[in-house]
């Protein structure tokens, strides 16, 4: 079978001060999954739609969590903080704005959940918002996809110079087959262990027992969405039109600066400081026709 390879480049300025890495706070329970042997498999990527002033919304960090544990380095996560009126800044103690441009593009015109915490498992369903789904089917849904031999293959590799905040991540994709239709390449920064409140208060079951009720004031939030990096407003970067045997791709160098506070624009008391240390980058590839998600992946920190 040929096969063929697509190289990217990217490159970023960053600054960045915020906490240190935040021990998981979630106990482990039950047995995962045998991870696959090293090399190239399948990987789900999950987009969460959550805020900070949702009282539900902790049951979906605890079905990220269960996936992530019994699916190990097979589920990629993406924590979208963009549910009006839930992640507005509000009084104290809620006074962090975890909004970002891409993830408000999301919500109110390409996916719009009706729900909260709902999810994208994959981008499955598009157009009929059939892929925005429910906590509760999330561990099967990843389960069905993994059922599934890959269809591409991504590895990221970054380098971050402390001294001039500068990151450059490479993203190779490797096609293990031909594919017939066209496709783009999405690139995000997420950031974990970012310690600020979140309501914690459910009605029709117990509230995560991690964290006390209402008020998670010491809440430490995973996967959070703080910036596309790929030059585009949420679409991402096209790749090729049309995949046949032999084709290459070699598409044009992104530059990004990464601000130095989250979001940039002030009043300061809603902005928070990133930390590298805690940082991934997230790249995944989807099918621009179906938005079916092909393949995804995630960095190491990076730094």
């Amino acid at each position: 079978m040929k096969k063929y390879f697509l190289f990217f480049a990217l490159a970023g300025t960053v600054i960045f001060s915020s906490c240190d890495k935040v021990k998981d706070p979630y106990a482990t329970t039950g047995t995962p999954v045998v991870p696959p042997p090293a090399g190239m498999v399948r990987k789900v990527l999950i987009e969460e739609f959550t805020g900070h002033k949702c009282p539900n919304c902790p049951l979906g960090a605890l079905a990220m969590h269960a996936c992530q544990h019994d699916f190990p380095g097979q589920v990629i996560g993406v924590v979208i903080h963009n549910a009006i009126p839930f992640s507005n800044p509000q009084t104290a103690p809620y006074v962090e704005n975890f909004q970002t441009t891409v993830g408000n593009g999301y919500y109110n015109t390409t996916f719009q959940p009706g729900s909260y915490p709902t999810g994208m498992v994959n981008r499955i369903g598009f157009p009929a918002h059939l892929q925005v789904l429910s906590q509760t089917v999330w561990h099967d849904s990843v389960s069905s996809l993994l059922t599934k031999a890959p269809d591409a293959y991504l590895t990221i590799t970054n380098n971050y110079n402390a001294g001039s905040r500068l990151l450059t991540s490479t993203v190779k994709c490797k096609f293990l087959h031909p594919l017939g239709s066209t496709y783009k390449l999405v690139l995000l920064l997420t950031e974990d262990s970012i310690v600020a409140p979140q309501t914690n208060l459910l009605n029709s079951q117990a509230a995560d027992p991690a964290y006390p009720s209402p008020d998670a004031l010491q809440y430490v939030h995973m996967h959070m969405l703080r910036a596309i990096i790929d030059g585009s407003t949420g679409s991402g970067i096209a790749i090729a039109p049309v995949y046949t045997a032999d084709s290459t791709v070699t598409p044009t160098a992104f530059t990004y600066t990464l601000p130095a506070t989250y979001p940039v624009t002030p009043p300061a008391s809603q902005q928070t400081v990133p930390n590298p240390a805690n940082c991934h980058v997230v790249a995944f590839i989807y099918d621009d026709v179906t938005m079916e998600v092909v393949q995804a992946e995630e960095s190491s920190p990076i730094q």
